[in-house]
């Protein structure tokens, strides 16, 4: 139970802190990609919304995340899905990360997007906050890490 309480806070942690991406978003400066492993290639962004500086989010503003993972493989051999492991990693002002890590079945060409946003409150510590999203093939342990970090400021 404790396990779950935690997962849940470093995911609401991680919407209430920083990073979004995707097609409402024109803060492009916080996005990263990563494509590491040819088979799978994943985005993570992080926006304040509707400011001058997307990078950096103050009391009030509006912070819009998108975790995105796209599984590359062709359709070969049939409609059979992928298992992929997916880690986030929270990194705030206040020291040790928060890691969540999953694992999700993906067909060949299917992509998935979690969208998130929150108000950025005054209860937020000041500084940096750090998201990485990392897709790890668990068919094949061996291969490369797919890895995409993107950054807020909050101040």
């Amino acid at each position: 139970m404790r396990k779950l309480i935690d997962s849940r806070r470093v995911m609401i942690l991680t919407a209430a802190t920083v990073l979004a991406l995707g097609e409402a978003s024109g803060a492009l400066a916080t996005t990263g990609t990563g494509g590491q492993n040819q088979d799978f290639t994943v985005s993570v962004s992080a926006a304040s919304v509707g400011t001058p500086d997307p990078d950096v989010g103050t009391v009030g503003d509006t912070v819009r995340v998108v975790l995105s993972v796209r599984n590359n493989k062709s359709w070969t051999g049939g409609p059979r899905p992928d298992d992929v492991r997916l880690r986030v990693t929270l990194q705030t002002p206040l020291g040790a990360p928060y890691t969540v890590s999953f694992t999700i079945s993906m067909y060949p060409g299917q992509t998935l997007q979690l969208p998130l946003e929150f108000a950025v409150s005054d209860s937020f510590p000041r500084g940096a906050y750090t998201l990485t999203l990392e897709a790890i093939e668990v068919r094949d342990p061996a291969a490369p890490v797919s890895s995409a970090t993107a950054t807020l400021t909050i101040v």
